[in-house]
C-alpha cells in the first residue's frame, strides 16, 4: 500500500511531506499536521489534485465581487467628481476587481491573506570615488555585487553596491539614493505567499509580528546581481537575502486578514476550510491510484481463436494439422482482412473465438470517487449543484442562503482589504480617506 502511495506525487513524498504522513499502515491512524505550514502544502495538494475544490473556490470568490460604492468618511455619498476620480485609479489603473478575486480565491484557500500596498522608487546609485550618478541603464553592461558595509560607531549595516564605475573606472561602492515617485500604475498590491511568512501574536494583548523570508530563489538572483531586484526590491529584502534572514514588517504596512480560528489553539493563523478534508483527500488518491491500475490492466479484453473441438476424439485434428502451420495461415487471413474487410477468407479449420478479462468496466471506481469528491466538497460548505447545476427551486432558496453565509468572512476580508489599499493611496494621490 505504501509504494502505491508514494507513486501518487513523486515529488512531494521524495521531499519528505507525504512520506510524513504514511496514514496508509492503519485506517485507524489518521492525524491531521500540527503545522500550519504543513496544512498549507496539503491545500495545494487537494487544490491541484481534487477539481471540484479548485471550481468551488473559484466560483466563491467571483460572486462576492459585486459593484463597488464610494463613501467619505462619515459613510455619505461622494460628489460624482470624486467618486469618478477615485474609481479611474481604483478599479481602472489598479484593476481592483481582479486583484479581490485573486486575492478571495485564496483567502478561501488558506483562510489567511497578507495584503500590503508597495509605491514605487527611483533608485540611483552614487559612486564613492567619482561622485557621480548612475542609473539602472546606465549600469547595464557592469557587474554588480550586492554587499553591506558596517558602521564602525554606530555598527549598523549599510547596503552598498561594488561594481566598476562606467565613469571613472575604478572599482568601487556605490551608494544606494532611493526617491520616491508619482506614478499610480506603478504602485503594486502585494499579496504576500502564505508559506514564506511568519506570525506572532501576544494572547493577552493581542499584538503581532510579522516576518517574511525571501525565496531560494530571489536569493540566488540578489547575491548574483540581478539588476532587476537590485534596482526595485526595497532595502530590506536585499539585506535579508543578503543575511539569509527575514524582513520584519512595520504595523501599518501589512493587513493579515483571516478566517476565524479554533478557540484554544495558540496560533494567530486562521484554519484553512479545507483541513478537514485531508483525509478523504488520501483515500481519494488511493481510489485513483486503483481506478488506474483498472483502466490500464483490466478494460481492454484479449481476444483469440481457437480450434472448434469436433467428434469423439477432440484432439483428433492435430494429428492431421501441424499447428504452427495452422496458426501462421490464420494469421495470414487475419492480416489479408485488415486491409480488405470485404474480400472472403478461407479457414483451414473450424474455429471458434473467445474473449477473457475485460471485467474492468464492472470494476471500476467512478462510483467510489465521486463520493470523495463530493465529501471533499462539502468541507467547502457548498452543495454539489452549485459546481455542477441542477439547483432545484424547491431548495434554492435555502441553499443560496447557505452560500451567502459561507462568504460573509469573505466579502468583510475583501471590504478590510479595499478601504485598507484605500487608506495608503489616499497621501500618494494627495486625496481625502473614503470608504467603500
Amino acid at each position: 500500500m505504501a509504494s502505491s502511495f508514494t507513486k501518487i506525487n513523486r515529488a512531494m513524498y521524495d521531499s519528505g511531506f507525504l512520506k510524513k504522513y504514511n496514514y496508509l499502515s492503519s485506517i485507524h491512524s489518521y492525524a491531521l499536521p500540527n503545522d500550519i505550514k504543513e496544512i498549507f502544502k496539503w491545500v495545494n495538494f487537494i487544490l491541484s489534485n481534487v477539481p471540484k475544490a479548485s471550481t468551488a473556490l473559484n466560483k466563491l470568490s467571483s460572486i462576492a465581487i459585486t459593484s463597488i460604492n464610494y463613501l467619505s468618511d462619515d459613510l455619505t455619498e461622494l460628489t460624482q467628481d470624486d467618486a469618478m476620480s477615485w474609481k479611474a485609479i481604483i478599479e481602472q489603473k489598479l484593476k481592483i476587481k481582479t486583484r479581490l478575486k485573486e486575492m478571495g480565491y485564496n483567502f478561501l484557500a488558506y483562510g489567511n491573506l497578507f495584503v500590503s500596498v508597495n509605491f514605487p522608487i527611483n533608485r540611483l546609485i552614487e559612486c564613492e570615488t567619482c561622485g557621480t550618478m548612475h542609473t539602472k541603464k546606465s549600469m547595464a553592461n557592469t557587474k554588480l555585487i550586492p554587499e553591506l558595509q558596517k558602521n564602525v560607531d554606530t555598527g549598523k549595516e549599510t547596503l552598498v553596491f561594488k561594481g566598476v564605475c562606467p565613469k571613472c573606472g575604478n572599482n568601487t561602492s556605490f551608494k544606494l539614493k532611493d526617491s520616491s515617485i508619482k506614478e499610480i500604475e506603478k504602485v503594486k498590491i502585494i499579496t504576500w505567499p502564505v508559506h514564506r511568512i511568519e506570525m506572532y501574536e501576544d494572547e493577552i494583548t493581542g499584538i503581532k509580528s510579522y516576518y517574511y523570508t525571501p525565496s531560494e530563489t530571489d536569493k540566488g538572483l540578489i547575491k548574483n546581481g540581478n539588476k532587476d531586484k537590485l534596482f526595485h526590491l526595497p532595502q530590506e529584502i536585499i539585506i535579508a537575502a543578503l543575511n539569509n534572514g527575514k524582513v520584519k514588517f512595520d504595523d501599518d504596512k501589512i493587513l493579515h486578514v483571516r478566517t476565524t480560528k479554533l478557540l484554544g489553539t495558540d496560533t494567530a493563523w486562521g484554519l484553512p476550510m479545507l483541513t478537514s478534508a485531508i483525509p478523504d483527500v488520501i483515500s481519494l488518491m488511493l481510489l485513483r491510484r486503483l481506478d488506474e491500475k483498472i483502466t490500464t490492466d483490466m478494460i481492454m479484453p484479449l481476444r483469440g481463436l481457437t480450434p472448434r473441438v469436433n467428434g469423439v476424439d477432440q484432439n483428433s485434428m492435430y494429428n492431421f494439422i501441424d499447428g504452427g502451420d495452422m496458426r501462421n495461415k490464420i494469421q495470414s487471413i487475419l492480416k489479408t482482412w485488415k486491409k480488405d474487410p470485404t474480400a472472403v477468407q478461407f479457414f483451414p479449420i473450424p474455429l471458434e473465438p473467445i474473449t477473457v478479462f475485460g471485467e474492468g468496466k464492472s470494476l471500476k471506481l467512478t462510483g467510489e470517487i465521486e463520493q470523495l469528491s463530493n465529501m471533499i466538497l462539502s468541507a467547502i460548505g457548498v452543495p454539489v449543484e452549485f459546481i455542477q447545476g441542477g439547483l432545484a427551486y424547491a431548495g434554492a432558496g435555502a441553499s443560496l442562503r447557505v452560500l451567502q453565509n459561507q462568504i460573509i468572512d469573505l466579502t468583510t476580508g475583501l471590504e478590510e482589504i479595499t478601504n485598507f489599499i484605500i487608506g495608503k493611496l489616499a497621501p500618494y494621490v494627495q486625496k481625502k480617506t473614503i470608504k467603500t
